[in-house]
């Protein structure tokens, strides 16, 4: 059955729905009564240049089995939906950069964040 819908769907249809799926099984949880806002990080470097295609984590303090990842694009951006004044570690790791773990509560008044990953010695 599987191989005929392979063969009666069109491709672009077919990994749209896929992405479909597996987007909705890694989203966060949201408990009744508290709202996300969106939040966007953006990564650059001290030369305030972005740091393209950055691994994100965003691992819930007061559970540490709910995170969400995600990779910056091209521009050193990655956008999240969290809760409310929930709080988290953020994780940031590059290629050619230290990685950084922060702390970081949300605020509602506060829905963009810069961060610095600081460049790996050379050898």
């Amino acid at each position: 059955m599987f191989i005929k819908l392979l063969r009666i769907l069109p491709r672009p249809f077919f990994v749209a729905l896929l992405f479909t799926f597996t987007h909705q099984a890694y989203t966060q949880p949201v408990p009744s009564g508290q709202t996300e806002i969106p939040v966007t990080i953006k990564i650059v470097n001290q030369k305030k240049e972005p740091v393209a295609f950055a691994s994100v984590t965003l691992i819930n303090r007061m559970d540490s089995t709910l995170s969400i990842s995600k990779v910056a694009d091209s521009s050193g951006m990655a956008s999240f939906n969290l809760i409310k004044n929930n709080q988290y570690t953020i994780r940031i790791n590059s290629v050619n950069y230290q990685l950084i773990e922060k702390e970081f509560q949300h605020r509602e008044n506060k829905q963009f964040s810069t961060i610095r990953p600081i460049q790996r010695a050379k050898l």
